[in-house]
């Protein structure tokens, strides 16, 4: 026990004489600063512990420390602000892109239907039935009911990537359509193109004018007094001599020469089973496999081959057969009807 309480004394002692030390040369050492001023007034000495200049050292130190992660918080504070303006300001940006671009798909769509019903206006004038319902066949109000950018004005309605993803939906219709009108487009120029020819082939323009309807088609008394009766296959069209003569219509010319009874004759093929016959011509202008036009010059009339005058025969076959050539040929006051 006694030798422990030594122990214990000894160690008691030592920290002692350190502490006394301490104070005697560190921490209650006294430094003096002394302020000399540039008058003539005495100079002035100010004596503080080290202790007390060692207190004030921590206190700046810390309140330098302070200072500055204060400065630097506000400056991060600032950056993110500045940030999420900078956010702000692309993110409406982007909002008046994708409310441009749904008013340009919705512009799209109504100038789609425009298009759709300017092919419906073209069918109806060459005589074709008209497309289905609005663009490629849909209406395009099921695109045009609801704009995408709707709900742009109510903040969490709607976030900007489902309102990205619904304008990519809705273009995607938009190029689908347009690739249908591109079909359309197709489709109908080639029915136009069709049709065109068909209307042009047709011979329902009249080969001749300032003529006079003398003879009708069908049974007639027989000019030449062989008989009583005789199957006239077209019309008469007495004119002077030397009228020009016009193709009817369209086509191809498979016979241009003389021939006995008709004299002079032109034979057009314009195809869709229709064929036509100008005959008695004082002069054939055209020839054989030359392709004519409705309103060509082909010839002019005259009386050559079996004929009582001057005048123009006209027949048309239709399929082999021959029709009366006033089926199709628009009535003319030009022409004195015989009725």
């Amino acid at each position: 026990m006694v030798k422990d309480k030594d122990i214990f004394d000894e160690k008691l002692r030592k920290r002692h004489t350190w502490w006394k030390k301490f104070k005697e040369n560190n921490f209650f050492m006294n430094y003096t600063v002394m302020l000399v001023p540039h008058s003539e007034k005495k100079p002035r000495q100010l004596r503080m512990p080290a202790g007390v200049i060692m207190l004030f050292l921590c206190v700046c130190f810390t309140l330098l420390c302070l200072t500055t992660y204060w400065a630097y918080s506000a400056y991060c504070l600032k950056l993110v602000e500045a940030e999420n303006a900078g956010l702000k300001k692309i993110s409406a940006q982007q909002e008046k892109q994708i409310e441009d671009l749904d008013d340009l798909a919705s512009k799209m769509l109504m100038r789609l239907d425009l298009v759709s019903e300017s092919e419906d206006a073209v069918r109806e004038k060459v005589g074709l039935s008209p497309s289905l319902e609005g663009v490629g066949g849909v209406p395009s109000e099921s695109f045009t009911e609801q704009p995408v950018t709707a709900n742009y004005r109510e903040p969490g309605d709607l976030s900007l990537q489902l309102q990205l993803k619904a304008l990519d939906k809705k273009l995607e219709a938009v190029d689908e359509l347009l690739q249908d009108e591109e079909e359309n487009v197709d489709v109908l120029t080639q029915e136009v193109d069709a049709r065109l020819l068909y209307l042009n082939s047709v011979p329902d323009s009249w080969p001749i004018s300032g003529a006079r309807y003398t003879s009708a088609f069908g049974s007639r008394n027989d000019p030449f007094g062989d008989s009583d009766y005789e199957q006239h296959s077209g019309i008469d069209l007495a004119c002077e001599y030397g009228t020009p003569v016009y193709a009817a219509g369209q086509g191809a010319v498979f016979t241009a020469t003389y021939m006995e009874s008709w004299g002079n004759v032109v034979m057009i093929d314009h195809g869709f089973g229709y064929r036509t016959v100008y005959a008695h011509l004082s002069m054939i202008d055209t020839s054989v496999g030359e392709r004519v036009q409705k309103g060509d010059l082909i010839g002019y009339a005259g009386s050559s081959g079996r004929s009582t005058g001057t005048h123009l025969h006209f027949s048309l076959e239709y399929n082999g057969e021959f029709i009366d050539p006033l089926d199709l040929l628009p009535y003319t006051d030009d022409i004195m009807d015989l009725n």
